[in-house]
């Protein structure tokens, strides 16, 4: 790297690899919190794509699973989709239109 560059650079580089060290601290918390104190992580880590972040993200947003009375009732809680007796009702050229949202909407 050119001296002048160099002289430029280096503190935005420090400041790189410093916030790259905390980083790496964090995940390594992460990853010793899913593996101590919220071990019902460690099945949602089997699912292929879901890692240390998102299992931790998804345990620590829902709070006590208790209080689903059915699995399905995760998704509405999280507005992934609507309860099974929810109805939207969409405005298309000036008049409303009954329809779930799962399926197609009729007039």
């Amino acid at each position: 790297m050119p001296p002048g560059l160099k002289l430029a650079l280096g503190p935005i580089l420090a400041q790189i690899a410093e916030m790259t060290l905390k980083i790496k601290q964090y995940d390594r918390d992460i990853q010793r919190m899913t593996q101590t104190e919220y071990v019902e992580t460690q099945a949602m880590m089997t699912i292929h794509g879901v890692g240390h972040i998102t299992a931790l993200t998804f345990v620590l947003t829902l709070g006590y699973k208790e209080r689903f009375g059915r699995s399905r009732d995760v998704g509405c809680y999280l507005g992934l989709r609507p309860k099974r007796d929810c109805v939207s009702v969409l405005v298309l050229q000036d008049r409303p239109i009954n329809g779930s949202i799962d399926s197609p909407l009729e007039p």
